[in-house]
Order: structure tokens, then sequence, then C-alpha cells
């Protein structure tokens, strides 16, 4: 019987890992505006795909929340097998409580409210269903003040229901 299920399973892995496009992939994602966001990414087909994250807020020097993002991007292969850039935007909205030397109370409270560009790389191996991407872009935040800033990312997902 361990003979059969160990049969099983390696046919199965085997049958996921050969797959080169992934429908959907889960992991972390760390950088900035937020870090340490479980993240996970969908394929709506082969060029257009749905990125959303939810984490730890690292906006400010002192202040800590959560925050979560919504993106849109367009895939496109690269001459390696695997490798892929893409570009796309979003929005960001979250809580934040942040610390405030200056206010009587040390503390104050906000709604984050943002618009997020980015460009990126991603690569996911053959072998194994692992997908790494680094990305960049611009971040307009609309509140609590009015800046504009720039963001970059790390991201490892495990890749599942592949093509």
């Amino acid at each position: 019987m361990k003979y059969i299920i160990t049969f099983c399973l390696a046919f199965l892995l085997n049958f996921s890992f050969a797959q080169k496009i992934y429908k959907t992939a889960i992991g972390i994602k760390g950088g900035y505006p937020s870090y340490g966001s479980l993240n996970i990414k969908y394929r709506l087909n082969n060029i257009q795909s749905i990125e959303g994250s939810i984490g730890g807020s690292a906006i400010g020097v002192s202040s800590s929340g959560v925050i979560l993002e919504g993106m849109y991007e367009i895939n496109s292969p690269l001459k390696e097998n695997g490798l892929e850039w893409y570009y796309g935007g979003g929005a960001i909205i979250g809580l934040i409580k942040e610390v405030d030397l200056n206010a009587q109370n040390g503390m104050s409270n906000g709604f984050l409210s943002g618009l997020k560009g980015v460009i990126g790389i991603e690569y996911t191996f053959e072998e194994f269903p692992l997908n790494l991407a680094l990305d960049t872009g611009p971040v307009l935040l609309f509140s609590p003040l009015i800046s504009f800033t720039w963001a970059g990312a790390l991201a490892i997902r495990y890749s599942i229901f592949n093509k």
C-alpha cells in the first residue's frame, strides 16, 4: 500500500512541476510600503493577472498598522523559459497608527489610501513550483497626508494550479 501511495505522490508531483505557466501563486512579499505581507497572484490568462497583498505597514519611520494592496498587471515572457517581466497598477488602503512625539497623547491614527504603479521581473522554476518576483514603482498617497514615494518589494511564492 505504501508503494502505491508513494508512486501516486511522485506522479502528481512530477505532473505539477512539469508545467511552465502557473495559474495561482501564493506566498510572502516584503518591501515598502508594506512588509511581511501575505501575497497571492492569480493569472486571468497568459498575459493578465491580478495580485493582492495584506500585511504590516512600513509607511513612516515610527508607524504600525495594516495595508491591503490590489494590483492589475500585464505579464510578458522573456527569452529565458520561466522568466517574465510585468507592469501594472492598483490601489492601497490601510489603517496606520503613527507615533507623534509632538502630539499631546503621542499617537495618531489614520486611514491610508493611495495609488501604486509597478514594474518588475519574475522567475518561475521549471523543476520546482517556486516563483520569485522583484518589483518597484511609484506610490501616490492621498491620506493621511498627500505624498509621493517610491516602493519596492521581493516576493517568494509557491506556484499552484499550473496550466
